[in-house]
């Protein structure tokens, strides 16, 4: 995978990716991400500060938290040219969806992702550390990929392809199809 990166290019992506956090997620979930994110995007990974989540956020009916609007509060935060990615323990959803894994805000180049249902378990895949870790990476490199600009792909084993469960994450992994690689790449 990082052999084709370091031929090609990204027309889109330049700068940094920050990385932050809230202080209920682990910090090896952090480095994971760090050390590794590197390998999909031609960007240099930091590390930024730990986060709040916005009062406002917080639905209590619910018991989770609006990601457009913790995306919201992470457009305040660092160089407005960079990405931002933002990795949270707490349950999000968005207006019409139960749930969502993550979501990205492509103009303001800021993105989530939560932790909550990548630590779930179902018949047949029990969790482990490298199934969990996994999981982390397809939705960072899924959410990244949109704020590239890409979109979501049709082929169920690209990171691109949309997660309506855990099982569609675990199919897909964090790898770009050949479709989706051939956006960015120029010869």
């Amino acid at each position: 995978m990082s052999t084709f990166w370091s031929r090609s290019i990204f027309a889109t992506m330049q700068g940094t990716i920050w990385l932050y956090f809230t202080a209920d997620v682990e910090h090896p979930v952090v480095e994971l991400l760090e050390s590794r994110l590197a390998g999909f995007f031609p960007c240099t990974v930091r590390l930024g500060e730990q986060i709040g989540l916005p009062k406002n956020a917080f639905v209590p009916s619910r018991g989770q938290y609006r990601a457009s609007l913790v995306l919201q509060r992470l457009r305040e935060l660092g160089p407005s040219g960079d990405f931002r990615l933002a990795i949270i323990g707490a349950d999000l959803f968005e207006a019409g969806l139960n749930f969502v894994f993550g979501q990205a805000d492509v103009l303001h180049r800021c993105a989530v992702i939560s932790l909550k249902r990548l630590h779930m378990e179902y018949p047949g895949r029990p969790l482990t550390r490298g199934v969990f870790c996994h999981r982390v990476l397809t939705e960072a490199v899924h959410e990244i990929g949109h704020l590239a600009g890409l979109g979501h792909c049709p082929d169920p084993t690209c990171v691109m392809h949309f997660s309506n469960s855990l099982i569609d994450t675990d199919r897909k992994g964090p790898g770009f199809c050949k479709n989706c690689r051939s956006l960015f790449y120029k010869p």
